[in-house]
Parts: C-alpha cells; sequence; structure tokens
C-alpha cells in the first residue's frame, strides 16, 4: 500500500505514547485513592505495571514488524524500479547501436558508389 502526501496516520506514536502515560496516571491514582490495604494496592500496582510494561512491549514488537516489512516492501520495489531501468537502457543502447550500424553502412555505401556524371542544362 503505498501512502501519498495527503494520507495522514490515523494514530502517531507521540498519541500512543500519551494515551499509555494517561492510562497508567489513572490507574495508579485509582489505586492510591481506593480504600485498600497497602500490600494489596502494592501488589495491583505492581501487576498493573507488568500488564502495561507486557502490552508496551508487544505494541512496540508490533511496531517493528511493520517496520521490517516496509522496509523489505520499498527495497523489493527498489530492486524492481532498478531493474525494469537497465532494461530500458540496454534496450535503447541496442537500438541506438543497431540506428548507429546502418547509418555507417549506409555512408559505406554511399562513399564508395560510382557517381555518374552530371550533363549540362
Amino acid at each position: 500500500m503505498h501512502r501519498t502526501a495527503t494520507d495522514k496516520p490515523t494514530h502517531t506514536p507521540n498519541t500512543a505514547g500519551l494515551v499509555l502515560m494517561a492510562a497508567a496516571a489513572g490507574a495508579v491514582a485509582g489505586l492510591l485513592f481506593a480504600p485498600k490495604r497497602g500490600t494489596d494496592t502494592r501488589e495491583e500496582l505492581k501487576s498493573k505495571y507488568n500488564d502495561m510494561k507486557n502490552k508496551t512491549q508487544d505494541t512496540a514488537e508490533d511496531a517493528k514488524d511493520k517496520m521490517v516489512d516496509g522496509v523489505e516492501a520499498a527495497r523489493s520495489t527498489v530492486h524492481d524500479v532498478a531493474d525494469k531501468t537497465k532494461e530500458a537502457a540496454d534496450k535503447a543502447a541496442h537500438k541506438t547501436k543497431s540506428a548507429a550500424d546502418k547509418a555507417a553502412e549506409s555512408a559505406d555505401e554511399t562513399a564508395y558508389k560510382p557517381r555518374t556524371p552530371r550533363t549540362p542544362l
């Protein structure tokens, strides 16, 4: 899928990071103000932290995979364009050489052709 200048991503990494930070801040604030024992709160915070950490790692791995796929697709496109360009250049060189050979042959025929004398008018 090719992007154009007018295409805009649906979200940016900054937006995703802000959403994660806001969710984490909300979870921490909710836990700190909840009427629970300190050990329960700490366990819950630790659990929430681990969940967020795992989600962040998963998101980073997904982003990395998409980037690798994009790089591979771009590399393939570049190779395809290079191959087509080389083919076109080879064809043009062959046509130019053929035309030059024909011109040289024609010049040789003209140079060695006996001239007929002109008759005065």
